[in-house]
């Protein structure tokens, strides 16, 4: 038997280390669909970012439009909220959901549903077509996101199978 200046060496496996009851638990790969929505939310959410600086770019635009100086007021700050609200909703939402989170995937559906019903005040207001087009992108963007969170190759990890 010849033995090693060092000492016993470890064994090592080609095979990977699997979790035991006191290790921590493996994480599950988490599916395309699931992968591209999660993107796609971080996406939305620096897209709405875009959207809060544009509103106070575009703030004297709606002001020539309407003409009522009051309601123009209200844009900074509103648009200043609005945009750190929905960036923080967006950015959890990607967070909870490649985590596996099923609540995640309904509450952002629902949060979906609620741009939607935003997007439809916007596009009856009195900014101009640009601007109602750029609002329109982050409920695209929610829409094709919540599509891929509800595709049969989803659900399983979202339910644990």
């Amino acid at each position: 038997m010849t033995t090693s200046p060092y000492g016993q060496q470890p064994a090592y496996s080609d095979a990977p280390a699997r979790s035991d009851a006191s290790g921590p638990p493996m994480r599950r790969a988490i599916p395309k669909t699931v992968d591209l929505a999660s993107k796609l939310m971080v996406a939305g959410g620096v897209f709405g970012v875009i959207n809060t600086i544009v509103s106070f770019a575009a703030a004297d635009v709606v002001r020539s439009s309407n003409g009522n100086t009051s309601s123009v007021q209200l844009v900074g700050p509103l648009a200043i909220v609005g945009g750190v609200i929905g960036l923080a909703l967006w950015l959890w939402m990607a967070w909870a959901m490649r985590r596996g989170h099923n609540w995640a995937r309904v509450l952002s559906t629902v949060f979906f549903g609620l741009g939607a019903l935003f997007l439809v005040g916007d596009a009856v207001g009195p900014a101009p077509v640009w601007l109602k087009l750029m609002v329109a992108v982050p409920p695209l963007i929610g829409l094709v996101a919540v599509v891929l969170l509800w595709k049969k190759e989803s659900g399983p990890f979202f339910t644990g199978r």
